[in-house]
């Protein structure tokens, strides 16, 4: 019931941000005609309604709302401990005595259910209830109000004629009918009749049910409880200008004259009907006097400044893939780190460098935007310790992964790292320096967690089915061969390089383009060619043997032994196995 509750909040939060800039904007459009802010309350509807919405760059709706930011701080997601909780400095030995006792606690002391889990269920029966009532009335209303006249008497048309009402209405929504109570003064009656028609024929007997019942879903917002006020009576003013358009001074004078006789109040709002003399009938007597045919360039205006009013109130400010500000155009997963020169550990490097799919990226960059993390220090670590102060750390063995979240411009770039114990920090690189911010608690959270192990899933779980769908049905299909290099990460920098295919008499010939391996990795690095070239003969057809020539001489050859490399062999020699094994 949490992401229930998280969501309602934040689209009834977006709704009344909407709401509160439409009743602003009425009071700026005061000349102009009333349908231009019945459309804006179209906005304000379907915020109560879509969860979801565009994105734009540019949004008058605030982040923090659209996020799920605020929503989350007002209703936090509920954690049961089953443990104690530990701190990431904690070792696993004394993570796992202080378990033991809390393990065995339940047994003889049943704890009960936790609180924030029952304040989010009882919430959600209020709401429920709520909801319950407020549809349970306007129906039982409306069953009243179709008893009363069901034996109205048919005059013309879509027009009946009662004597059990004393006001008259439009009522019905797919087949709308207009009731007049009996002995109306035939004066009175031909401008209820029009203004009647003009409701039906801007729909307004659907609109009008359709906002109520998105009312009932936010009962307990009063912001919207006026915007639904509002919208009535922009309705009925709407439909008195629709009406009065055309009308000369004494037609416009016995218009408001007829307000003025069946004029009545009502103490709540209601879905129908539509009443000739609803809502407030000074003001609208005073609306109809008053009234003139807006300028050209009054209306041109108006709509121009509420069709970007609404785009703007309607749209999400596109932050999925923005990070304080800045464009992220991919982010990295970095795994397996190798020092270039063991006298010089910050001349490090990567043996494989993954691009996260781009729903990964969108997910951790929204992430990292809920997530505080201002405290930024200058630091020139490669592994950020707060003991330290800031102090430089020169051990790349405490780093196990790294995904950087580069930008277009390379004006700015981050480093997300996490720790052997656990821990992480961002770090900020840009031309005038370095900063770091140290993320004590990120890995513990339950996004992240969920995100990391979406990230394991694709690297590993799901890299057996992406070779072999890759599968060369020819020699000579360079480009499937090509794509294969790239799925095993042989054309990584750390690897090989840049390389060209050719193909001849079964014997498929890699030339990399350059060789600047550390001799520290040149080992790991040919064993794993040599495996990643039997699986190439395994993948491509007519492909029995692959030879690698280096521009510095060095050459190899392996070929197909003939034992077939099977899912768990793969994922056995895999490099990216090891990120689910030292990183993830």
């Amino acid at each position: 019931m949490t992401t229930f509750c998280q969501t309602l909040f934040t689209m009834t939060a977006a709704a009344s941000v909407a709401a509160l800039a439409v009743m602003i904007l009425r009071l700026l459009l005061k000349k102009a005609p009333r349908w231009i802010t019945c459309a804006l309350w179209l906005v304000v509807f379907l915020r109560m309604v879509c969860p979801v919405s565009l994105d734009l760059p540019v949004s008058l709706m605030p982040a923090s709302i659209t996020s799920g930011a605020a929503a989350e701080r007002v209703i936090p997601t509920t954690i049961t401990p089953t443990v104690p909780e530990t701190t990431p400095a904690q070792s696993a030995p004394a993570a796992a005595e202080e378990a033991e006792p809390a393990a065995a606690a339940p047994a003889a002391n049943p704890e009960p259910a936790s609180p924030g889990l029952d304040r989010n269920d009882f919430l959600f029966a209020v709401w429920v209830m709520g909801v319950a009532w407020m549809v349970l009335w306007g129906a039982v209303s409306y069953l009243r109000l179709r008893r009363r006249i069901a034996d109205a008497v048919r005059l013309e048309g879509n027009l009946y004629e009662t004597d059990q009402i004393d006001t008259p209405f439009v009522c019905g929504f797919f087949r709308p009918r207009i009731y007049l109570p009996v002995g109306l003064d035939p004066t009175d009656r031909k401008y209820v009749v029009l203004h009647e028609q003009a409701h039906i024929r801007r729909k307004d007997h659907l609109t009008k049910p359709l906002a109520y019942l998105a009312l009932c879903l936010h009962w307990f917002n009063p912001v919207l409880w006026l915007a639904f006020r509002l919208f009535c009576r922009d309705v009925e003013g709407a439909c008195d200008q629709a009406v009065i358009r055309d009308f000369d001074r004494e037609k416009t004078t016995g218009y408001a004259a007829a307000l003025l006789h069946l004029g009545r109040r009502r103490t709540l709002p209601q879905a129908v009907p539509l009443a000739f003399g609803e809502e407030n009938a000074k003001r609208r007597v005073k609306g109809v006097l008053t009234y003139k045919k807006p300028a050209f360039w009054v209306l041109l205006a108006a709509v121009i400044l509420c069709v970007a009013a609404g785009v703007l109130l309607l749209a999400n400010q596109d932050t999925e893939t923005r990070f304080e500000g800045v464009e992220i155009s991919e982010i990295c997963f970095n795994t397996v780190p190798f020092c270039w020169s063991e006298s010089d550990p910050t001349n490090y490097g990567w043996l494989c460098d993954v691009t996260v799919p781009e729903d990964l990226q969108r997910d951790l960059i929204s992430l990292l935007n809920q997530y505080p993390h201002e405290d930024y220090t200058a630091t020139t670590l490669l592994i950020y310790r707060p003991e330290n102060e800031g102090r430089t750390t020169a051990l790349i063995a405490g780093l196990t992964t790294e995904l950087s979240l580069n930008t277009s411009d390379q004006s700015t770039r981050y480093l997300l790292r996490k720790q052997e114990d656990g821990s992480m920090f961002l770090e900020r690189i840009r031309p005038d320096g370095d900063e770091a911010v140290y993320l004590p608690d990120l890995a513990e959270t339950p996004e992240y967690q969920s995100w990391e192990a979406s990230l394991e899933a694709y690297l590993i779980t799901d890299a057996w089915d992406r070779i072999c769908a890759l599968s060369a049905g020819s020699a000579q299909d360079t480009e499937a061969l090509t794509a294969i290099l790239d799925a095993l990460y042989i054309q990584d920098q750390s690897l090989a390089g840049p390389c060209a295919l050719e193909v001849s008499s079964g014997t498929l010939t890699i030339r990399p383009e350059w060789d600047t391996a550390p001799e520290t990795i040149q080992l790991q690095r040919e064993n794993y060619l040599d495996w990643a070239s039997r699986l190439i003969c395994q993948l491509a057809a007519d492909v029995d043997a692959v030879t690698w020539i280096y521009p510095n001489g060095v050459t190899w050859t392996a070929t197909d032994n003939g034992s077939e490399i099977t899912q768990e062999d793969f994922l056995a020699h895999f490099p990216l196995t090891l990120a689910r094994e030292n990183a993830l």
